[in-house]
């Protein structure tokens, strides 16, 4: 489609490739070499991508050496495929006697049938590990524990499937299922098969609990020395009121600016994932002590953070792997057999289980590419170049097809849900092509240039033109209706769930039109600047590009919402995706994202012309069209790829399929 024409599928989302370039696209100067990577170039150059992608080859340019944002390296992504990773341990993972580091982990090698003698050593499934061996039994006053060999007269017991020393396991203490609970403001503790408690700083233990003898009334200096009716506890002292800056709760004189029972106001207790409370708010953390052990925690921007930076959380997933633990580390080969089924790889540079790290591993499902760590399927660019139309790979790089029937330029592109493309030209015709490539019917209704396409679930087609009107077009190329409430050029239309459709022009309006054609409304505080662009949401709502510099939100009756004037020059384009957030292009040489409320999230200007196309595939990926170039960005506006093309328009597939039949490649 034309940066001023986009259809209503293009308003859904996509995922992020894998592929990295080495050298982003910014005044890169070509010369002669071709290379795979930067060692086979000159000092002062880089390898950039040919079109893009460096997996396809690339050519030494003179431009300084950097990762795109949000890339962890090539030589990251190479490690994260060969396993070839530090098995040093990690900060806080020194080992008990008895135990040895087998890649971050703790291991006690006389007995773990996965490290049996030695780091990695595995018995047979029927085998068990004794005394560093592996063997068919365990010797008498032995009992097989879940392929450990284990004393018989000793606290260990199969729990589920592990073999677990009830002594000293929190969840199993002094037997299975028998799980030791903390007391509020203390930790959990299993000692000799016992459950106990350890009190946090500020607190001592006082029958059964932890309580902060500064402020319990009932306990106001120490344990159970209760402070008479009418008093409260003020700094460990029963007084008849409390200090200026502490607030009277219950009878307890508190700070209820980091009291987590008084948080913010009296009883506004924390709890559940945000425990500590900190200027009067309630957060995950204050201090390390709100983590736990502070030898492997850290309380960072109110986070618990592991000492190696690792969050908790993310370590291999939801995996339930805690931070310092025996199992912690999924930057390491043994921490990836934690992964499920589902997600089996583990990528060491986000220490997260996914289920793909490139192409290869998506060779035996139905969905046979990796993006974002994601089996999907490809979704293709479709670009307006000169008087042809072509479909491109998903990189953007390799042509498919080639459709050179129109006798002039080619100014927009769409595609619909079955793979047909559409095209409209300078010659005066719009064009359905099949997705093979082959021309289906021609309209050549239009008295002016087709500078604006968009197509419905039903197969129908909407045009706009350079005669001022709008057009409907059944599946076999026959008029339906013709709407010419415009003055001037109809650049842009888009159409939504229920038939409605919406055309801006360079009359400097948008207008809102029924499905049988009739105008229903008129907006027009754009003058005297031309619309060039509109887009619409699931709950239609309508979104403009103009060239007075601004994108507007309009309701679904018309009325304006919110004005975004970001942009410092003409506004070319405008695109949605699925979670309702914006994406505008301009000739100001950004691309920007916006909420549903009008406020930018980010801006990216990684370019050196003006971009005057944005579309966004099913994965909720954008692609922007500047001269010369197509880039591929995330979510997040970092750069996926970019590609060399000549583009006037630019379209992605709707929908994504990997069935043959067009969407091949």
């Amino acid at each position: 489609m034309h940066p001023r024409h986009r259809n209503i599928w293009a308003f859904r989302p996509f995922l992020l490739l894998l592929f990295l370039p080495a050298c982003l696209p910014l005044a890169c100067t070509v010369s002669s070499a071709e290379c795979s990577s930067d060692d086979e170039c000159a000092a002062h150059q880089s390898c950039a991508p040919s079109g893009g992608v460096l997996a396809r080859g690339g050519i030494c340019v003179d431009q300084p050496r950097r990762d795109p944002p949000g890339d962890a390296g090539i030589d990251d992504v190479f490690d994260a495929v060969t396993n070839d990773t530090d098995t040093s341990p990690p900060p806080g993972a020194l080992c008990d006697e008895g135990e040895t580091n087998c890649s971050g982990d703790c291991i006690e090698l006389q007995t773990d049938p996965a490290h049996c003698g030695s780091c990695n050593r595995a018995c047979a499934p029927e085998q068990v590990c004794s005394d560093g061996h592996c063997v068919e039994d365990c010797p008498e006053g032995f009992f097989n524990c879940a392929g450990q060999c284990r004393d018989e007269d000793s606290s260990y017991l199969i729990c589920g499937n592990e073999c677990v020393d009830t002594d000293g396991h929190i969840d199993h203490c002094g037997g299975c299922d028998t799980p030791c609970l903390a007391s509020p403001n203390g930790t959990a503790l299993c000692s000799g098969g016992t459950c106990d408690f350890s009190c946090g700083d500020g607190t001592e233990a006082c029958a059964g609990e932890c309580i902060d003898i500064t402020s319990d009334v009932n306990h106001c200096g120490g344990c159970g020395l209760a402070c008479a009716l009418e008093e409260v506890c003020n700094a460990g002292s029963c007084d008849q009121e409390c200090s200026a800056n502490l607030s009277n709760c219950g009878g307890s004189c508190v700070d209820t600016n980091d009291n987590r029972d008084h948080c913010g106001g009296c009883d506004f207790a924390c709890d559940g994932q945000q425990p500590a409370c900190s200027n009067g708010q309630c957060v995950e953390c204050a201090n390390a002590e709100d983590c736990g052990d502070p030898a492997l925690f850290e309380c960072d921007a109110q986070q618990c953070i592991c000492e190696d930076n690792r969050s908790n959380d993310q370590v291999c997933g939801d995996q339930g792997v805690t931070c310092g633990s025996t199992e912690d580390g999924c930057g390491q080969p043994v921490g990836c057999d934690l992964c499920d089924s589902a997600n089996p790889l583990c990528d060491t540079s986000t220490e997260q289980c996914v289920q793909c790290l490139s192409d290869d591993d998506c060779s035996d499902s139905q969905v046979p590419i990796c993006e974002a760590h994601q089996c999907t399927c490809p979704v293709h660019v479709y670009i307006a170049s000169g008087n042809r139309a072509r479909k491109l790979d998903r990189f953007a790089d390799v042509e498919i097809w080639s459709f050179q029937e129109h006798d002039e330029g080619v100014r927009t592109i769409t595609v619909d849900r079955d793979g047909y493309v559409y095209t409209g030209s300078n010659d005066e015709t719009a064009r359905k092509i099949d997705p093979d490539g082959n021309e289906v019917w021609t309209f050549d209704d239009p008295d002016g240039q087709v500078i604006a396409l968009a197509t419905d679930d039903d197969g129908y087609l909407y045009v706009g033109a350079t005669d001022d009107t709008a057009r409907k077009v059944d599946p076999n190329g026959n008029e339906v209706w013709s709407f010419d409430g415009h003055t001037s050029s109809v650049g842009g239309i888009a159409v939504d769930d229920e038939g409605y459709v919406y055309t801006a022009s360079y009359d400097s309006s948008v207008r809102k039109i029924d499905p049988d054609g009739q105008e229903l409304w008129s907006y027009d505080e754009f003058w005297p600047r031309a619309v060039v662009d509109v887009a619409v949401d699931s709950d239609g709502y309508v979104y403009t590009a103009s060239f007075d510099t601004t994108v507007r939100k309009l309701s679904p009756t018309g009325n304006h919402q919110w004005t975004f004037d970001g942009h410092t020059e003409r506004v070319q384009g405008v695109a949605l995706d699925s979670a309702g957030y914006i994406y505008t292009v301009s000739n100001d040489e950004t691309a920007r994202k916006l909420d549903s409320d009008g406020n930018e999230v980010w801006s990216f200007d990684d370019y050196n012309s003006r971009v005057f196309d944005v579309a966004v595939d099913p994965n909720d990926r954008i692609y922007t069209a500047s001269q010369g170039r197509i880039h591929k960005l995330d979510t997040d506006g970092n750069e996926i790829w970019w590609a060399g093309n000549s583009v006037e328009s630019m379209a992605i597939d709707p929908v994504l399929s990997c069935d043959d039949g067009g969407f091949d490649g």
